[in-house]
């Protein structure tokens, strides 16, 4: 509403959502205490900021804890787990780690620190030593683990991936902990080709 009435349109109120999903989700209620007044103040002003921001486009990235596909699910990362809500039944939460399929080197699931989507509809998944890539398939999914090592040389240990970013359709842009900035690219089916 905020957005609406600062003059956004239908993209600057996506961004606003995104910004306060970003912002405040995981705000624990204790019970209706004297402490709910806080609470409310700090999430009006978080809205008059996510309403600020998104006017102008800025929103927070889909690599940022709560990201939606092109589907229209929800995935949700954790300090240990990573949460699949289907767009069809946004009351069922899946635990991507109980599901069949999770390949071993992805367990146990150490993780995730970054997440992203791409244009072709898979997730990608930052974990401790590389990438878990998912995509959806029937009404499972099907993973592929992507070891982000550029070469021999370059070996680190725990090598944790922060930020996942798309520079483009055919570029994949990771930070790591300990080797720096990375860049996949990609194939036109959308697989790990080369690390730069």
């Amino acid at each position: 509403g905020i957005a609406y009435l600062l003059g956004g349109g239908y993209h600057e109120v996506c961004c606003t959502i995104q910004n306060m999903v970003g912002n405040v989700t995981g705000m624990v209620c204790d019970g209706a205490k004297a402490d709910c007044a806080l609470k409310i103040s700090t999430c009006v002003n978080a809205a008059c900021q996510a309403a600020a921001m998104g006017v102008r486009g800025v929103r927070v990235q889909s690599t940022d804890g709560i990201i939606e596909d092109n589907d229209k699910n929800i995935w949700i990362s954790s300090l240990n787990n990573l949460y699949f809500i289907p767009e069809a039944d946004e009351r069922k939460v899946i635990s991507v780690q109980e599901q069949p399929g999770l390949p071993k080197e992805a367990c146990p699931f150490d993780g995730p620190y970054a997440l992203c989507t791409d244009n072709r509809n898979t997730v990608w998944v930052g974990m401790r030593n590389g990438l878990l890539q998912i995509r959806k398939k029937g009404t499972g999914f099907s993973y592929k683990v992507k070891d982000i090592q550029p070469a021999e040389s370059m070996r680190a240990v725990n090598n944790v991936t922060k930020l996942l970013f798309f520079e483009n359709e055919n570029s994949l842009l990771i930070g790591t902990k300990n080797a720096g900035l990375l860049k996949a690219r990609l194939t036109p089916e959308g697989e790990i080709d080369t690390i730069l």
